[in-house]
């Protein structure tokens, strides 16, 4: 239980941190990694939740730390025979929903997976346990500041992660772009306030006429003089692609 409330806590401090973190525009800080390191960094947590998944997809739990030892642990409760052959193919019909609902953009796949699951484990009545289990509580901030010590680093973790994630979908747009064909057309935006904010309107003006912008590259930035030598204007000029459907 004491776990569970830990998690809770967990997720609502990491969220928080990360709201807070775009309201003060910190997300400059993981351009201070590289992209390989971004890149392997998450595909390791990725890998380390599939394997924590496993035993829940396969029905079992097994009492094991690290990814090695966990997936032992995991062959040999199947080799065992303690394979739910019920919640295997639960899941294995929810991964598949939504894989097949993958392409589609305007349905949410994950969404009618997970409501589908709960209406199939409801209808199958598969969440009685014969026993009562204790509810969890949220004990929230009145927690034992010592509870959340061993747990500062995944707090750390999850922030970076999300961060990161961000980031390289704002950035990396372009690799989702298979079989497709680009135009990049340079324009110029101004302002008299920052460069940010000319470049932002030239972007702005651009969406107003053409559909399915993907990056914005700023090529250049200068500032308008007047007669006297004063700042007049901030200038930005821009390579901004969209997609191209010629005739």
């Amino acid at each position: 239980m004491r776990a569970i409330t830990l998690a809770g806590m967990m997720a609502i401090v990491s969220g928080t941190a990360c709201i807070l973190a775009g309201i003060l525009r910190l997300g400059f800080v993981t351009e201070l990694l590289s992209k390989p390191i971004r890149h392997g960094y998450m595909n390791g947590i990725a890998l380390t939740v599939l394997i924590s998944q496993l035993p829940k997809l396969f029905g079992f739990t097994i009492e094991s730390e690290g990814p090695l030892r966990s997936l032992w642990a995991i062959a040999g409760a199947i080799t065992e025979g303690k394979t739910s052959w019920v919640a295997l193919g639960l899941g294995l019909g929810t991964l598949t929903v939504i894989l097949l609902l993958e392409s589609n953009k305007r349905l949410p796949g994950i969404l009618i997976a997970v409501v589908g699951a709960m209406a199939v484990a409801g209808a199958l009545d598969l969440g009685r346990t014969g026993r009562t289990e204790p509810k969890p509580s949220l004990d929230g901030p009145w927690c034992a500041l010592r509870s959340w010590r061993p747990f500062s680093a995944d707090i750390v973790l999850g922030s970076t992660v999300a961060g990161s994630t961000c980031f390289l979908l704002h950035t990396e747009r372009e690799d989702d772009m298979p079989e497709s064909v680009y135009k990049v057309i340079e324009l110029i935006g101004t302002s008299n306030d920052s460069w940010e904010k000319a470049a932002a309107n030239a972007v702005e003006q651009a969406a107003k006429s053409l559909r399915d912008l993907r990056v914005a590259e700023v090529v250049k930035l200068d500032i308008q003089l007047d007669a006297k030598g004063k700042v007049e204007a901030y200038r930005a000029k821009l390579n901004v692609s969209f997609k191209f459907e010629g005739t």
